[in-house]
């Protein structure tokens, strides 16, 4: 399932980078997964709302399980981690 997953977020042409992808597992059908990405910077707002709503809404089902995402965006300024 991380597989298909990361193969998803990376192919995103909207991500700059993914720092961070980690799932887990909360029972039999269902599963947490928490990325941490940085977009990139020409994204105009409406664009930043649509892949927002594209990661965390679009995979409904994986490997029969239901996947509910949590997104973490690198900021620009401040984030040590940017």
């Amino acid at each position: 399932m991380l597989d298909h997953i990361q193969r998803r977020v990376r192919a995103d042409s909207r991500i700059e980078r993914v720092a961070e992808i980690a799932t887990l597992h909360l029972g039999p059908t269902s599963v947490l997964v928490a990325l941490t990405v940085a977009f990139k910077p020409s994204l105009t707002l409406t664009d930043l709302r649509a892949a927002i709503r594209d990661l965390t809404m679009g995979p409904k089902e994986v490997e029969g399980r239901n996947p509910h995402v949590y997104l973490r965006p690198i900021l620009r300024s401040g984030d040590p981690s940017a």
